[in-house]
């Protein structure tokens, strides 16, 4: 069973084609993606630079 967990802070939008790389065991960091409202009729998103320094311990986002 999965449990989803709330973070605060800075929260980045739900987004596809990003990476996301530990930094030890109580940090990463989430870069890049495409972010929108893609759907069958007109793809519309926006390919992103965005990056993001994810704290597990404090359970925050905060953009870089």
């Amino acid at each position: 069973m999965q449990k989803q967990i709330g973070f605060g802070g800075e929260n980045p939008q739900a987004r596809f084609g990003h990476t996301i790389t530990p930094i030890g065991k109580e940090r990463a960091i989430l870069f890049g993606g495409a972010v929108g409202d893609p759907n069958k009729l007109t793809d519309k998103y926006v390919i992103t630079g965005d990056t993001f320094l994810c704290d597990y311990v404090q359970k925050k986002f905060k953009k870089l």
